[in-house]
């Protein structure tokens, strides 16, 4: 990343052509991937699971023992170590799923964690704040969604959570609406941040194309931050030309600044290719 140049990798044992599928980084140097479809129709949703080694640029095929989770696409995933990575939901052979599944790197075996009583969804979002306990925010369950659960990992526990509105002072006339498809990521930053260990939420779908994957549906670009101890939204930015404009798709992850937000597709359907961060600490 010094030099600001991306690089091709290609490798023999690499992944086949597929989209809708999770990637995570479990350490600085291995990165997972897992599952996705690749074609457009549902038939062809994939299960496989494969680990990258970034210092050699090679990929492996992993062969989980025991029970593994449904194929599926356009599910969620997040890590809280080098050794554990989880899955939520997504879209299966038959319908939407709404289960929570975990790898551990160490014996190369999947659990499948408390269920749920959640509708199935795709397009959630799924984020560690801690080594304790994992968020699912939103999705899409046939229609937009703005739930919020909490999962303890230790007890095994789903909670369904109440979350306050932003303050009307302070939230650009926005409060936070059903949606999927959205940016997400943890802000691990030190604790002197106001911020530190919150989820942030960017954008999204808030309303679906009738045309379903055809098409492009309504979206938003309202920057959002749930604050888990006080079970509340705040909203860091609203509709600003210096950030990136409504989008739903799009690629993003945290740093110790913010959110980085890539891409993703408009209104009008059109690919985006433009790359933003949201330097949550540039007024300090």
């Amino acid at each position: 990343m010094s030099t600001g140049v991306w690089k091709k990798i290609v490798s023999s044992t690499a992944p086949s052509e597929r989209l809708g599928h999770v990637a995570v980084s479990t350490s600085s140097t291995t990165m997972f991937l897992h599952g996705g479809r690749s074609q457009v129709n549902e038939s062809s949703t994939l299960g496989d699971l494969y680990s990258f080694d970034v210092p050699t640029g090679s990929w492996h095929v992993k062969q989980p023992t025991g029970k593994v989770p449904a194929s599926r696409n356009y599910h969620a995933s997040c890590t809280t170590g080098n050794d554990t990575l989880y899955i939520f939901g997504g879209c299966g052979n038959d319908g939407r799923l709404a289960d929570l599944w975990r790898y551990d790197v160490r014996s190369g075996m999947w659990d499948e964690l408390c269920p749920s009583t959640m509708a199935g969804r795709g397009g959630a979002g799924l984020v560690a704040v801690s080594d304790t306990e994992l968020y699912v925010v939103g999705g899409f369950t046939g229609a937009e969604s703005g739930d919020i659960y909490r999962f303890d990992i230790a007890q095994n526990q789903w909670e369904a959570l109440e979350i306050k509105q932003p303050p009307e002072d302070k939230a650009y006339g926005r409060s936070f609406t059903p949606r999927s498809v959205f940016g997400k990521a943890t802000h691990a930053s030190p604790s002197c941040c106001a911020h530190s260990g919150h989820v942030i939420i960017f954008g999204g779908e808030v309303d679906p194309s009738d045309q379903g994957h055809a098409g492009a549906g309504l979206f938003d670009n309202t920057t959002f931050c749930l604050d888990t101890k006080a079970r509340a939204w705040d909203v860091l930015t609203g509709d600003t030309a210096a950030g990136p404009s409504p989008r739903g798709w799009a690629a993003s992850c945290g740093c110790d600044q913010g959110i980085l937000v890539h891409g993703g597709i408009d209104a009008t359907n059109t690919r985006l290719d433009d790359f933003f961060i949201l330097d949550m600490h540039a007024s300090n």
